[in-house]
């Protein structure tokens, strides 16, 4: 039971980073208190039902996406589909920002290897 309690804790860390939240953010969207979603992200907490379901809402996915815990190449197909759904909603001056995000963060990442 703990690993599952650990990757849950892991998946709502990740979810909640991708949007670029904190644990304050995440508590007040799912209307939860921030203590209980530190206590899920660190495995710690044994969340209800209610409580996944308020998670699954304030991070904008399922309950049965929040409790995919994925192998590492399913996760990146996950968030792979979750970056091109909001690429395809863009307009074509953000688009043309983020390819500038992206080529600077390239050119960033071959320098520290």
């Amino acid at each position: 039971m703990e690993n599952l309690e650990k990757a849950l804790g892991d998946r709502v860390k990740t979810l909640r980073k991708l949007r670029g939240w904190t644990q304050e953010n995440l508590a007040e969207q799912a209307k939860v208190s921030v203590q209980h979603v530190g206590e899920i992200e660190r495995g710690d907490g044994n969340p209800t039902l209610q409580s996944l379901e308020r998670l699954s809402k304030g991070l904008g996915v399922t309950v049965s996406q929040l409790l995919a815990v994925e192998e590492p190449e399913q996760e990146r197909e996950l968030l792979q589909g979750q970056v091109i759904d909001v690429v395809r909603e863009m307009p074509t001056a953000e688009l043309k920002l983020l390819q500038n995000v992206i080529n600077l963060a390239k050119r960033l990442s071959l320098r520290v290897k």
